[in-house]
C-alpha cells in the first residue's frame, strides 16, 4: 500500500488523504493495468520513469516480473499472489531499474470487478486527460462513484475480492516509497514537461527532415540569386545533421554501457547466487555427516539393549518351553471337541454357498444393466459431439482463429458477403446498439453506438470473430441460439455476453439477437444483435 495499515513507522508519511494521493498517482501515470491472469496490459507514462524502462517494452509481459526487475523469485511470486487475490501486501520493495538504481517501491492493488470495466475505464480516460488542478475528489464522486468506493474500500483495509473472482482486470498503483507526497502542481508540472517533450522530439524529426531537403536542393543548384540563402540553409542543415549524428553516438555509447553495465550486474548476481549455493551445500553436508554420526551412536546404543533383552528372552523360552508340553496335552483333548464343531461349522458353510450362489446372480444383473448404462451414454455422448460439430462456433482455447469459419449446412458463399457488398442495417431505437453478424461468426456491419461501446472503429470489428471474445462459458448456450434462430424454432432470443473492450477491461453487455435478411441481399441472412445500452452492467451515464 502507498501507506498500508501497520506498515513500518520508519516509512515516509503519505498525505492524510490517501484516496487524493492515488488519484494523483493514477493522474501521474504511475499505473500499470493488468489482465486477470497476470500480463501487463497498459502502462503510464509515470511507471516507464521509475524504472527507467519504455512502457513499450513493459507491455504483455507478467505484471510481478516486470515491475520487479532485479528482485528474487520469492519477492516476485509474493507481488504475483497479491495480483490473484491470494496473497498479502508484500510491502516496501527493492527493485533494480534497467539504468541500474536502486529503488523502494510500493504497491496499491484494485481488483476491478467485471461490472465495473466501464467505470474503471472512463475514470482512467479523465484522469489523464485533465490537469490534477481542476479537479477535486467530491467533483468525480457523482460520475465515477462505484470505481472510488472500490479504491477507498483498498486505501481503507487493504482486503482484496476471494482467489478466483470474476474481474476485469487489476489496476496496480506503483510509487517510490522514498517519495514525499505527491502535489497537484508537481503532477500538472510533469504532464506540461512530458507534453514539452514530446513536441520537441516531434518537431527534431520535422527540422531533420527538413534539413534533409535542403542538401537535396542545395546539391542540385538553384538560381544563382538564391544562391547565399541556399548555402546558409545548407550549412544549417549540415551542423544540425552534425549534431544529430553526435546525439546518436552519444546515444548508442550510453546505451552500450547501460548494457555492459547490466550484464557486469547480472554476471555478479550470479556468481554471488553460485556462491551462496556452494555455501548451502557445504553446511548441508556437515549437518548430515553429524546427522550420521548421531544415527551410528544410537544404532550401537539400540544394540548393546535388545542384545541384553534377547538374552532375558531366550531363559524365558526355555521356561516357557515345560509350559508348552503341558499345554500340548490339554490340547489334545480339545482336539476332539474342535472336530465336532468343524462338523457344525461344514453344515454352516453349505448354507453360506447357496447364499453365495443367489449373490453371484444379482451381480450378474447388476453387470448387464451397466453394459446397457454405458452403452446409452456413449451414444448421448456420440449426440453431443455431432451437436457441437454441427453447431459449435470457434474453440476459445485454440491458439489461432480460423479465418474460414462457414455455418453448418451453409454454403460459403452464403455467408461470406463480397467485399462490395455491405448488408443494409437496419435503424436503431433509441438506446440501443445495433450489430449485423454473420452466420459464420464474423461482425458484418456495426452503428456508432455498438463501436462506442467496445472503444474500436468498425473495420477492425468487421476484421474481429464473433464470438471469440464473449463469456467461454456461454458458449454452448449462444450456440443453440443460433441454431435455434436458423431452423426457424424461435424468432429472438435474450443474450448475456461479454466483450474485451480497447484498454483491456472486460464489458457486459445484454440485449436479443435474431435472424435478418435485408433486402436486396439475395436472401442472405446475418444474426442480428440489438444491445440495450442502458442495461449494460458498468457503462458509464
Amino acid at each position: 500500500m502507498l501507506q498500508h495499515r501497520g506498515a513500518d513507522p520508519a516509512a515516509p508519511v503519505e498525505s492524510a488523504d490517501d484516496l487524493e494521493q492515488l488519484l494523483l498517482g493514477l493522474a501521474d501515470g504511475s499505473y500499470v493495468l493488468s489482465t486477470p491472469d497476470g500480463a501487463v496490459a497498459e502502462c503510464g507514462e509515470g511507471v516507464g520513469e521509475l524504472l527507467a524502462t519504455p512502457c513499450e517494452a513493459l507491455a504483455r509481459r507478467p505484471t510481478a516480473g516486470a515491475l520487479l526487475p532485479g528482485a528474487d523469485a520469492a519477492t516476485r511470486a509474493a507481488l504475483d499472489r497479491l495480483l490473484r487475490g491470494d496473497g498479502a501486501d508484500p510491502g516496501a520493495v527493492r527493485a533494480v531499474t534497467a539504468a541500474g538504481e536502486e529503488r523502494l517501491l510500493r504497491f496499491v492493488v484494485v481488483a476491478v470487478p467485471l461490472a465495473l470495466g466501464w467505470e474503471f475505464t472512463s475514470l482512467l480516460s479523465e484522469l489523464g486527460s485533465r490537469d490534477a488542478g481542476t479537479w477535486h475528489v467530491e467533483a468525480l464522486r457523482p460520475r465515477h462513484s462505484r470505481a472510488l468506493e472500490a479504491i477507498e474500500g483498498v486505501c481503507a483495509s487493504g482486503a482484496q475480492p476471494a482467489a478466483g473472482a470474476r474481474l476485469a482486470g487489476i489496476l496496480v498503483v506503483v510509487r517510490d516509497a522514498g517519495a514525499p507526497a505527491l502535489r497537484r502542481e508537481d503532477v500538472d508540472r510533469r504532464k506540461r514537461e512530458r507534453r514539452a517533450a514530446a513536441r520537441a522530439a516531434e518537431a527534431a524529426r520535422s527540422e531533420a527532415a527538413a534539413a534533409t531537403t535542403g542538401d537535396q536542393a542545395g546539391a542540385a543548384g538553384d538560381a544563382p540569386a538564391e544562391a547565399p540563402a541556399l548555402a546558409d540553409l545548407v550549412e544549417s542543415a549540415r551542423l544540425l545533421r552534425q549534431r544529430v549524428e553526435e546525439a546518436e553516438r552519444e546515444a548508442g555509447a550510453a546505451s552500450a554501457e547501460r548494457d555492459a553495465a547490466l550484464a557486469r550486474l547480472s554476471a555478479a548476481q550470479a556468481e554471488h547466487a553460485a556462491e551462496l549455493e556452494r555455501r548451502q551445500a557445504d553446511d548441508g553436508r556437515a549437518g548430515e555427516l553429524a546427522a550420521e554420526r548421531d544415527e551410528a551412536r544410537a544404532r550401537a546404543e539400540a544394540a548393546d539393549s535388545e542384545s541384553a533383552h534377547l538374552r532375558a528372552a531366550l531363559e524365558a523360552a526355555r521356561a516357557d518351553a515345560a509350559g508348552l508340553r503341558d499345554e500340548l496335552a490339554a490340547a489334545r483333548a480339545e482336539l476332539a471337541g474342535v472336530q465336532e464343531e468343524l462338523q457344525s461349522a461344514r453344515a454352516e458353510l453349505e448354507t453360506t454357498l447357496a447364499a453365495a450362489q443367489g449373490a453371484r446372480a444379482e451381480r450378474e444383473q447388476a453387470r448387464v444393466r451397466a453394459a446397457e448404462l454405458l452403452s446409452e451414454a456413449a451414444a448421448a455422448r456420440a449426440a453431443a459431439e455431432a451437436i457441437r460439430a454441427a453447431f459449435a462456433f470457434e474453440d476459445p482455447s485454440a491458439g489461432e482463429r480460423p479465418q474460414n469459419h462457414e455455418a453448418p449446412g451453409v454454403p460459403a458463399a452464403a455467408v461470406r458477403p463480397s467485399s462490395q457488398q455491405r448488408p443494409q442495417l437496419p435503424p436503431a431505437a433509441p438506446g440501443e446498439a445495433v450489430a449485423l453478424i454473420g452466420l459464420d461468426g464474423a461482425f458484418r456491419r456495426l452503428d456508432d453506438a455498438f463501436c462506442s461501446l467496445l472503444g474500436y472503429r468498425e473495420e477492425q470489428l468487421r476484421a474481429a470473430r464473433w464470438p471469440s471474445v464473449i463469456d467461454r462459458e456461454n458458449l454452448a448456450a449462444h450456440g443453440e441460439i443460433a441454431r435455434a434462430l436458423r431452423a426457424g424454432e424461435i424468432d429472438s432470443a435474450p443474450v448475456e455476453t461479454v466483450y474485451m473492450h480497447a484498454q483491456g477491461l472486460l464489458v457486459p453487455v445484454a440485449g436479443t439477437v435474431s435472424l435478418h435478411r435485408p433486402a436486396g441481399d439475395d436472401g442472405e441472412a446475418y444474426l442480428l444483435f440489438r444491445a440495450d445500452v442502458g442495461r449494460t452492467a458498468g457503462a458509464p451515464a
